[in-house]
């Protein structure tokens, strides 16, 4: 292998003629297979796999003046910070991290081996300086028989056309709505908007290379997104429980609600730090305190979902209510459901990256990708689909027109009249009324 550029750019000096040593490659058909330690050009400044490969391909011309054959191959010695299969999506040498270096795929084929099989085989050659013959045999590898398998591919380009659908109808609901003006700025269509935003990103994210600078940064985007819509969403609905029936348990669930939403926003920038910051040690107490706390976080805000979706089920099986409040209520108990299964499948997907033992092994890597794009899946379709836009009835909306779920003023009026109205036990003639008990 030539030497490093001494300026830590990720450069290799010219090669140097070896007489013997190109005479004796000259004579055989074979390719020059160039094997660098990881380590070493790291230091020389090396961003990830695919500038590395660059580098060596820029010397192509020089070794071949130089009288050795063309590249062929980049052997990467590497040494794996756990057992198991090396090169897996999880390599934190795939991204780059540095937004003015590309990641792309490598320029010449990439063998992958462990630098301590390497040193075992060197150290049966001795001082043996000879060119050493060896066979390159290229095979898909554990890895790549897994996350190329037609049923994964099927299953990851199954859930982009459902982002793509959902994209479509969440476009098309907001246009129809600007263009007849019937479009309400408020939390329950500040929601909508992060929704779609959210499923956008994702959108974006899911053709990409698992481990790709853009692909870990738009998961990032649609992780915050979707998080915080779901918290507004929860805040929303702590507000109207609490106009149909005071509960002092309201304050610390909205306490939690904002600390949720802090959380979302630092997993954010530690997750954009760490992926911008290839040396992560200053940083690596705050990742192991966010791998802890996140998936704590989103266990919590599952449960909270439960408990909101019981709520809401409890009012319309203990109260008398218009087919209209009913069809509302069952919808926000969708909407819980839904929200319990996201927080969950996150807080999953947190714990296995967490865990060195579960990141050696295939399968379960691949569940994890999986859980990750289908939680920001599910969360883009009740935010969009389920829930949707608000449009004032007297307009002729009928997307989740009732006043359970909108945060407008005559909504809270309609709500504050129907708490009124099963504190005194009177009936009322208003079609609107919403809860009664019975």
């Amino acid at each position: 292998m030539p030497p490093f550029h001494p300026d830590h750019d990720c450069q290799f000096d010219p090669p140097t003629s070896n007489p013997v040593l190109a005479n004796a490659m000259a004579e055989s058909t074979l390719r020059t297979i160039l094997a660098v330690p990881w380590e070493r050009a790291y230091r020389a400044g090396c961003n990830n796999y695919g500038e590395l490969a660059t580098a060596l391909s820029a010397i192509s011309d020089a070794l071949r003046m130089a009288g050795f054959p063309a590249p062929f191959t980049m052997l990467l010695m590497v040494r794996p910070y756990y057992s198991g299969p090396v090169g897996g999506p999880l390599t934190d040498q795939y991204p780059s991290h540095n937004i003015n270096v590309r990641d792309n795929v490598p320029d010449m084929d990439v063998a992958i081996m462990d630098v301590n099989d390497y040193l075992t085989f060197a150290r049966t050659r001795g001082n043996d300086t000879s060119p050493q013959y060896v066979r390159v045999v290229q095979e898909p590898g554990p890895w790549n028989d897994t996350f190329l398998s037609n049923g994964y591919q099927s299953l990851v380009w199954s859930l982009f056309v459902i982002n793509a659908v959902i994209i479509a109808y969440g476009a098309y609901t907001l246009a129809y709505t600007l263009v007849t003006q019937t479009f309400a700025m408020d939390i329950r269509n500040a929601v909508f908007i992060l929704g779609i935003l959210s499923v956008a990103s994702n959108s974006v994210a899911i053709p990409l290379r698992n481990a790709s600078y853009l692909r870990m940064t738009m998961e990032q985007i649609s992780s915050l997104l979707s998080s915080v819509a779901f918290y507004m969403l929860l805040y929303l609905w702590s507000s109207l429980l609490s106009q149909i029936k005071h509960d002092r348990t309201m304050l610390p669930f909205r306490c939690f609600l904002g600390f949720g939403a802090l959380v979302a926003v630092w997993t954010l920038c530690i997750g954009l730090s760490w992926l911008n910051t290839w040396n992560s040690a200053p940083i690596a107490p705050l990742i192991k305190m966010t791998r802890y706390v996140t998936p704590i976080t989103q266990t919590t805000v599952a449960a909270l979902f439960c408990i909101v979706g019981y709520r809401f089920r409890m009012r319309r099986n203990q109260c008398r209510m218009s087919r209209e409040t009913q069809h509302a209520l069952t919808k926000l108990a969708w909407l819980s459901v839904m929200g319990f299964a996201t927080f969950l499948l996150q807080a999953v997907a947190n714990v296995m990256v967490s865990h060195y033992a579960l990141l050696t092994n295939v399968t379960a890597v691949a569940i994890m990708y999986v859980f990750i794009t289908l939680s920001f899946t599910i969360r883009g379709m009740a935010i969009v689909m389920v829930l949707g836009v608000r449009v004032p009835k007297h307009l002729g909306g009928s997307g989740g027109t009732s006043g359970i779920i909108s945060s407008t003023g005559d909504a809270r009026t309609s709500l504050a009249r129907g708490a009124e109205s099963m504190r005194t036990g009177s009936d009322t003639a208003d079609s609107k009324a919403h809860l009664v008990r019975s």
